[in-house]
């Protein structure tokens, strides 16, 4: 969404705010708006500094009730899209610039690094854990580990109670042998 975005920032500093005659807050919006859709890429520092724009049009906009207006019809990106990219701003680790050049420029990674504490985020910089490379399920720990099997003594009793459990059945007339022969010929063809 945000790779829709053109880039021409010098146009965007010399758009004059606009004075005090617009009461609804309209040319305000529009002033935001088109400030917001002139930063562009897909850096650490661009989103940065389009989390700080946003920060600053919320402010802005707020009390003339024009800024979701302004998100909804304006904007490129929606409003879930936006409030990442204020966090993002918002993180003192993340917004300071010494450490742009170690951060992913992935806006669902970076919102996700803004969830470790400074400790947490200081370790994982310290040990080479935070790059530019990483993905976001690195960052929340979601990457599992590989299955575990139980080990072999447990797998044997639970397969004896199981064993136990199914001749009860059959003695019971609840199952019939026919029904856990698949089953049986699937076991069979596992032993050498």
């Amino acid at each position: 969404m945000l790779d829709a975005i053109d880039n021409s920032e010098i146009a965007v500093r010399k758009t004059a705010r606009p004075k005090a005659a617009d009461s609804d807050g309209s040319k305000l919006r529009a002033y935001h708006a088109a400030k917001l859709l002139k930063i562009s890429g897909r850096t650490v520092g661009n989103f940065v500094e389009l989390g700080q724009a946003l920060i600053a049009a919320k402010k802005a906009l707020d009390q003339h009730g024009q800024w979701l207006p302004m998100i909804d019809n304006d904007l490129p990106y929606g409003r879930k899209v936006v409030e990442q990219l204020r966090r993002v701003a918002r993180h003192p680790k993340i917004s300071d610039s010494s450490n742009w050049m170690i951060l992913p420029p992935v806006l669902s990674t970076l919102v996700e690094l803004t969830k470790l504490s400074d400790h947490e985020f200081e370790k994982r910089k310290a040990d080479g854990t935070i790059c530019q490379d990483m993905t976001c399920n690195e960052v929340a720990g979601r990457i599992k580990p590989p299955k575990q099997h139980p080990p072999r003594d447990t797998l044997l009793a639970e397969f004896k109670t199981m064993v136990e459990e199914l001749k009860c059945s059959v003695e019971a007339g609840e199952i019939t042998a026919d029904d856990i022969r698949p089953f049986i010929s699937e076991l069979t063809a596992l032993l050498p």
